[in-house]
């Protein structure tokens, strides 16, 4: 089966995080099944990129699309090409809609996720990442539910499982010799992750062991963020508690996992959720929202608190610190659960959607 991936315009140094890591994990587990061609466009500097995303690069498909072929769009950011041309066979991946949704985003991102979503409407079938997003994508975009399938993202068990991280490790991302009392969290600092109502939570949590240490992984990703983010933690009086670390290679992660007493993640919304299903695949307790799809991740094998609630996360992070046989008992599950999201399982998930279409138009 021909499958035609489009990923659009891209700089050479650009990052796709969440998605290229969805993207990398499952391909080598299509590669049999399909015969694949990745239509991507080099972005140029000296042209606007509107131009190039709605002049350029469809000219660019034009030429190079295969007509036999599933033409699949490799995020949600790519349907806009839906709108331009024709597609026979169409699928897109969307992992959240929460430019969409969420209201801290502005006027000229959101009229563009529009242009999007409306291509994304055309699309034969939709593959997303949680049942939570399915329901969105029907709700809000009146997409038929039938045609919404749901391929769970996955963990790389060879490399996110239980270890101890040695010294030097530690001492090169600046937690080293310090009380084994660390909290966690990996991801961006935009106001739907919550961490002001985290870092609210440390305040209380310090005033019975002030010896932690909360440890952010990963860069602001949302303008003035980090400014208000810094300005909170001084008045709570925690410049001394908070280690930031911008920027972990990603075969450092399991490590910074490891190296962890707990993985707090409260965010208001997320399409999925890796933080949290990686920690759990290294072993390490998980106390996390019970909104979105967060519940899906973690099912029973994590703590789940409401995102709002600052004196329950305390008492949680305080109870998971300092009861041993509660970490044990969530490490365990954690592991038990994390088993249950594989790569190949994705991948299985992705090939049927590719096959429903083939039936349907004859491939």
């Amino acid at each position: 089966m021909k499958v035609d991936y489009y990923i659009g315009p891209r700089g050479s140094e650009s990052e796709m995080c969440g998605i290229e890591r969805y993207l990398t994990s499952v391909l080598p587990h299509l590669s049999g099944k399909t015969d694949p061609k990745f239509i991507g466009f080099k972005a140029l500097q000296k042209i606007p990129i509107t131009i190039q995303e709605y002049a350029l690069y469809p000219i660019k498909i034009r030429k190079e699309r295969r007509k036999d072929s599933v033409s699949c769009f490799i995020s949600q950011d790519t349907a806009y090409l839906l709108n331009l041309l024709s597609f026979n066979r169409s699928v897109v991946i969307c992992y959240d809609l929460i430019h969409y949704l969420r209201p801290e985003y502005s006027f000229i991102i959101k009229n563009k996720i529009k242009i999007s979503i409306a291509g994304m409407k055309r699309a034969d079938r939709i593959i997303t990442i949680s049942n939570h997003v399915k329901k969105q994508i029907a709700e809000y975009l009146n997409y038929p539910e039938e045609r919404i399938d749901v391929a769970y993202p996955g963990v790389d068990f060879e490399k996110f499982k239980p270890f101890t991280p040695s010294s030097n490790f530690l001492e090169k991302y600046g937690i080293g010799n310090i009380d084994p009392n660390i909290i966690l969290y990996v991801g961006s600092e935009h106001p739907r992750m919550n961490l002001n109502t985290l870092i609210k939570a440390l305040y209380f949590v310090k005033k019975k062991c002030p010896d932690i240490k909360f440890l952010k992984v990963g860069r602001p990703q949302f303008q003035g963020a980090r400014e208000k983010f810094l300005a909170l933690i001084k008045s709570l009086g925690l410049e001394r508690n908070v280690i930031f670390i911008d920027y972990v290679e990603e075969e450092h992660l399991p490590a910074i996992y490891n190296a962890a007493s707990l993985l707090v993640y409260p965010v208001l919304e997320a399409g999925f959720g890796l933080p949290p299903l990686e920690a759990m695949a290294c072993g390490t307790p998980v106390i996390t929202s019970n909104t979105a799809s967060l519940p899906e991740v973690v099912g029973d094998a994590g703590i789940m608190v409401n995102p709002y609630d600052t004196d329950k996360l305390s008492e949680m992070i305080l109870k998971v610190l300092t009861d041993n046989s509660l970490q044990k008992k969530l490490s365990e599950k954690g592991l038990n659960r994390a088993r249950q999201f594989t790569w190949e399982n994705t991948a299985k998930t992705i090939f049927k959607t590719f096959e429903k279409l083939r039936e349907i138009h004859n491939i």
